[in-house]
């Protein structure tokens, strides 16, 4: 089945299904219907098959590319910052910060923020200083991006969702306003939202871009591969990155058992028994892996 280059598979196969359950909507008393439904499975089975090989070669790079980044001893989870939502926010401040590394400063910042839902709005060619925990009247955000012609504000959840602010509503709505009014922005300038958690929940703010850490993870580890970083640098990205791509995931989810395993997975995409053993991780990986759309 022909699929158009870099797209992950969704509606041709769905198409499929329709066309081959639509007979057993049908009454058939000659034919028993578990035998009917048997019959639809294995003749389902090779576009399910297919469909699945083919996501798993497509997020191959991807996987290959975290694979390079990821380190052995996990020293932020040792000491015991998994799911603490200030420790994260400073650590992201510091992943975008322009003196982390000024060559790659407004590439960083492109990089996570052209994923969102609102990438063509932005217009930067100066990188923004992040600022952490600025006091509003409606509460505290957790990081502020303000560049000539915008602002954007992140809100991280791990184990918790929005809360309502002094002024009555949820943080991801009123969060916007109020940094407008604390910076002293026009009201002309757009404040964005980013909601940032494990599972991609979605925020109160209907506008608002809902990601993972996973994906700012990905972000940062490709645009960060066509730099020359100094040993130092690279090892201290490669532990932030390492913790957020296995310990800031969703609860029950062992992703860094899927990014090994994957190796073993290349060689078998073909192998229709090894992969129907492994549809739990393999859906996995391409739910929290594949680019978002």
């Amino acid at each position: 089945m022909p699929m158009e280059e870099g797209v992950f598979p969704r509606t041709d196969e769905f198409l499929t299904f329709v066309r081959l359950a639509e007979p057993m909507t049908q009454t058939r008393p000659s034919v028993p219907p578990a035998a009917e439904f048997q019959r639809f499975i294995e003749e389902a089975k090779p576009f399910f098959i297919q469909a699945v090989s083919s996501s798993l070669r497509r997020l191959a790079p991807r996987l290959a590319l975290i694979r390079r980044w990821l380190i052995t001893h996990d020293l932020l989870s040792i000491a015991g910052f998994t799911y603490d939502e200030d420790p994260y926010t400073e650590l992201i401040a510091w992943a975008l910060d322009p003196a982390t590394h000024p060559e790659s400063a407004i590439q960083r910042q492109r990089a996570w923020l052209s994923r969102s839902s609102f990438a063509r709005d932005l217009d930067f060619d100066q990188p923004a200083v992040p600022r952490t925990q600025l006091v509003t009247q409606a509460g505290i955000p957790d990081m502020v991006l303000q560049y000539e012609g915008f602002a954007v504000v992140l809100e991280a959840k791990t184990g918790t969702g929005e809360h309502r602010t002094p002024r009555g509503d949820f943080q991801t709505i009123d969060y916007p306003p109020a940094v407008k009014q604390k910076l002293g922005l026009p009201d002309s300038m757009p404040v964005r939202v980013v909601f940032l958690t494990p599972d991609k929940r979605e925020a109160a703010n209907p506008n608002a871009f809902n990601t993972t850490f996973v994906e700012f993870s990905l972000a940062l580890a490709e645009i960060l591969e066509g730099f020359q970083l100094s040993d130092e640098l690279r090892h201290a990205y490669a532990m932030l990155l390492t913790h957020f791509l296995t310990c800031a995931t969703p609860l029950g989810s062992d992703l860094r058992c899927i990014i090994q395993e994957f190796v073993q997975w290349e060689n078998r995409l073909d192998d229709e028994i090894f992969l129907m053993g492994k549809m739990n991780e393999i859906n996995a990986a391409i739910k929290w892996f594949s680019p978002e759309v």
